[in-house]
């Protein structure tokens, strides 16, 4: 009895000798630093992902608007490794992390890679704050706000937004005012489409140079300091775009997918250089003076047909009409600037004949305009002008 029990013991010690030495085995064989992540741009949120053990996928374009997300870290180590590898790709790229994960790496100290440009998903259902100071040289912060589990939407006037409860209002709010205090952001960008979001902690700054925002509801600052470009996307504009008035010293102006009355009055804006409001569904705009613009884009807005206020804006040298429902060139001055002109795909247009007129023309986009047997000057444009139509 006391042999067959030895025997058996014997037996159990090879059996874990031989499992040990085959996970052994396994494990030099087993791919290390198997992170996973998605890389993709702002325009295209769905992207690739990848992992680290596959050398093939590990492609970081070059530019600015790349975003690297990581979703399963692996060890902390790994994830140290291939943000610095990413960063010697592509010092522009932004690095994707939730807040769990950047709270890992910023508690790394001086470990912590210098991460410039930051992409970091926020979920208002959790409790854990960001310690965003950790950063130093961070330049650029985009805040993508989501909910983890599932909310309702509830309709507040003409405006969805998501019911959160006072605890998660805080969070936001403390997410917010955080981000808004770092001194050495350059660009700050919020993409809360059904949320609420306060940015009067931002009257008067002097730090940030762009500003994005997209929400369901939002509280601007009476002053935007030194604020230079804003973006406002995916909103109902209700008074928004007459409240920016106020900012003298803005540059660059973008309101784009959002929604607008039918008829919109823009303000004068004495420094604008730059206006996008492509992609909106009003009928008419008339603009204030805008003495210092040089592009106006109204691509996209398919219900347009009155157009104000272009005598206002004498430096206008680039202007994008396609896709509008514009049915003649009448609102354009015949004395102008504009050396780009795009009137792709505005079919309404029968007489082209004022293009003449436009001596500073150097392109011209009238492709899907179906020009034949309408009235165009062919051969009389200036000679420099390249125009691009139908074949």
């Amino acid at each position: 009895m006391s042999a067959n029990r030895n025997i058996l013991l014997c037996t159990l010690l090879v059996c874990i000798l031989l499992v040990g030495i085959a996970n052994s085995i396994i494990g030099r064989f087993r791919p290390s630093g198997a992170l996973m992540y998605r890389v993709y741009t702002f325009e295209s949120l769905d992207g690739v992902t990848a992992d680290t053990t596959d050398s093939r996928r590990l492609h970081i374009p070059a530019g600015k608007y790349t975003v690297v997300a990581i979703d399963d870290p692996g060890s902390m180590d790994d994830c140290v490794s291939f943000i610095r590898k990413i960063l010697y790709i592509n010092k522009d790229a932004y690095i994707g992390l939730s807040v769990k994960l950047f709270n890992k790496l910023a508690g790394l100290g001086n470990y912590c890679p210098q991460i410039r440009n930051l992409v970091l998903d926020v979920s208002v259902d959790d409790e854990e704050m960001p310690d965003l100071s950790a950063l130093k040289n961070l330049i650029r912060l985009r805040i993508i706000v989501s909910l983890s589990g599932k909310k309702d939407l509830i309709k507040s006037g003409d405006v969805l937004k998501y019911r959160i409860s006072p605890k998660e209002k805080d969070y936001l709010a403390g997410i917010v005012s955080t981000a808004c205090s770092l001194k050495n952001v350059r660009e700050l960008v919020f993409k809360a489409r059904y949320f609420d979001i306060d940015l009067s902690c931002l009257d008067k700054q002097q730090h940030l140079i762009k500003l994005g925002v997209s929400a369901s509801n939002l509280v601007l600052p009476k002053d935007i300091g030194s604020i230079r470009t804003l973006v406002m996307s995916c909103m109902k504009m209700d008074d928004y775009y007459s409240k920016v008035a106020g900012y003298e010293n803005l540059r660059e102006l973008q309101l784009d997918l959002s929604t607008f009355p039918e008829t919109v009055k823009m303000p004068g804006m004495p420094a604008l250089i730059s206006l996008d409001m492509s992609y909106n569904l009003f009928s008419a705009v008339e603009f204030g003076p805008m003495p210092e613009l040089e592009s106006l884009n109204l691509e996209q807005c398919t219900k347009l047909k009155s157009i104000k206020g272009l005598n206002l804006m004498q430096k206008l040298n680039s202007l994008n009409l396609s896709f509008t429902g514009i049915d003649n060139l009448d609102f354009i001055p015949a004395k102008n600037q504009l050396d780009n002109l795009n009137l792709a795909n505005c079919r309404r247009i029968k007489d082209f004949s004022q293009l003449v007129k436009f001596v500073n023309l150097r392109n011209l986009d009238i492709s899907e305009c179906n020009i034949k047997n309408k009235q165009f000057p062919t051969g009389k444009l200036p000679p420099e002008c390249q125009v691009i139509k139908d074949q």
